[in-house]
């Protein structure tokens, strides 16, 4: 099944706690998207674009997913939260992490 239903169908589903669940007002635009791309120095995959285009980030319970642009509250911004460009993590892009950032 295709990630953003079964995202949709677990936020449809209550089993979240609802106090834990962050999801923003609106999904990211191409420009976000084309921005956030350059300042990664890489493409975003099509299903994580998918992603960012119906929620731009989400936070369940204990996984947070980021976004582009400029992120409030929990949600963080996908070029902040990466690495060092060493070998070890060549082509590597950080999605996301759980409540405790890790």
């Amino acid at each position: 099944m295709h990630a953003i239903q079964k995202i949709q169908q677990v936020l449809e589903s209550g089993i979240l706690l609802s106090d834990l669940v962050v999801i923003p007002s609106r999904g990211a635009t191409t420009q976000e998207i084309i921005q956030e791309e350059r300042m990664l120095s890489r493409t975003i995959s099509a299903q994580h674009r998918s992603l960012l285009e119906n929620w731009n980030g989400i936070g369940l319970e204990v996984l947070r997913l980021f976004g582009c642009g400029v992120q409030t509250g929990e949600l963080g911004r996908l070029s902040d939260f990466q690495v060092s460009q060493d070998a070890e993590y060549d082509g590597v892009v950080i999605i996301g992490s759980d409540a405790s950032g890790l």
